[in-house]
């Protein structure tokens, strides 16, 4: 394989267990490498074929990471994960030797889902809803009483 290859960045994580200094111990993700990768997804009829025999499911979320075979890392699948692009990979299969020749190692892995993604709120949509409802109100006959309760509510809202 050519070292051309070898172009991506990406950070190896692992879970460990780290006593809380109280009564127990939590989980910890800690940055354990940062290594030169190549990145490939699951498009060429060899990798797909390999891919259904490993029993990957989700083509679209799931990319392979050929990285260098180290001496200080043993890849698992087990508490092992990777960062790269800004997601994180979770680790499917345990580390294929290519080749046979203990040099390279690939991984598959496939894109957490993010757990929660916030409402975005742009910052001036309280003032516009609250101008709108006045606008509303007083056209339709109404008479402003407390504009600064009223404002108060539509902030809170958001």
């Amino acid at each position: 394989m050519r070292v051309r290859g070898f172009h991506k960045r990406v950070e190896i994580w692992q879970n460990e267990s780290v006593f809380d200094g109280v009564s127990g111990y939590i989980n910890t993700p800690i940055m354990i490498a940062t290594v030169w990768a190549k990145i490939e997804t699951i498009n060429n009829r060899r990798l797909g074929n390999l891919a259904s025999d490993l029993g990957i499911e989700d083509r679209n979320n799931t990319i392979i990471i050929t990285l260098r075979k180290r001496d200080d890392i043993t890849y698992n699948s087990i508490n092992q994960f990777v960062k790269y692009g800004g997601f994180i990979y979770n680790i499917q299969t345990e580390p294929i030797n290519t080749d046979f020749d203990n040099s390279y190692v690939m991984l598959f892995a496939t894109r957490q889902d993010a757990d929660d993604v916030g409402v975005v709120t742009p910052k001036d949509e309280p003032q516009v809803v609250y101008t709108n409802y006045v606008n509303y109100s007083l056209n339709n006959g109404a008479v402003s009483t407390n504009d600064v309760c009223l404002k108060d509510y539509v902030y809170s809202l958001f």
